[in-house]
């Protein structure tokens, strides 16, 4: 669990001023609030954005990853 927060920590601080990873943080944190953790995919994320899922995954490895950095946001 402590690679995992670190990894975190570290890529919210590498990638965190990218103009397309805070758009979907801000889109993951909709999400959140109208759907809970469970209720959206990187592929549905992905979806609303016209984008393909490999092109979330370059911003974030995992989906609690996502939503740890949405919810410290």
């Amino acid at each position: 669990m402590a690679s995992a927060c670190l990894w975190v920590c570290w890529r919210s601080s590498v990638g965190g001023g990218d103009e397309a990873h805070s758009r979907l943080l801000d889109l993951a944190d909709a999400h959140l609030m109208r759907h809970g953790s469970h209720g959206f995919s990187f592929r549905g994320l992905a979806r609303i954005r016209e984008l393909k899922p490999p092109a979330v995954h370059s911003h974030f490895r995992t989906k609690p990853e996502l939503v740890v950095l949405t919810v410290h946001r």
